[in-house]
């Protein structure tokens, strides 16, 4: 079903879902980072560069988006962002503090005014070979605090 403009330009219909809601998203943050004339940069894991690749593609994304970071090893955390050692051996790197301090490296690194951290249902999960596992979890275990079933993107300035 098609949306269609409503009252003070507000959308009638179903909200768009998956990708198209990414989209949107990425637009509007896009904008409003343009509007006022910030930066982001973006530190990811689990997600691989898609955060990353959905800001690209977003229009005006060459005033806004500075770039990212993909760490997906628990190195590439600790010595390209700095993600605190000691953190990483008290928690390992599926834990939300691991996120923050990741946010802010890449805030840090590429000088953007925020560093967003993206997570789903505020948990980070284990990745990996079916043999592998992550400080004694097993690939596609969770762990964190259960939340909005959504997408959520904390940013930190």
């Amino acid at each position: 079903m098609p949306h269609r403009a409503g009252p003070a330009g507000r959308r009638d219909g179903p909200a768009p879902h998956g990708p198209e809601r990414a989209e949107v998203l990425t637009r509007q943050i896009t904008a409003a980072l343009a509007a006022a004339g910030h930066t982001v940069a973006v530190a990811e894991s689990l997600t691989a560069g898609r955060l990353a690749a959905a800001m690209a593609d977003a229009p005006g994304a060459g005033e806004t988006f500075l770039g990212g970071v993909v760490a997906y090893a628990t190195e590439v955390k600790e010595t390209v962002l700095g993600v605190d050692t000691v953190l990483l051996a008290a928690t390992g790197a599926v834990h939300p503090d691991v996120a923050v301090q990741m946010a802010q490296g890449v805030r840090d690194s590429l000088g953007a005014t925020y560093g967003p951290r993206h997570h789903r249902s505020r948990r980070t999960r284990a990745a990996g070979r079916s043999s592998a596992r992550h400080r004694g979890r097993p690939p596609g275990q969770s762990c964190g605090s259960p939340g909005p079933a959504r997408p959520r993107v904390s940013a930190y300035r």
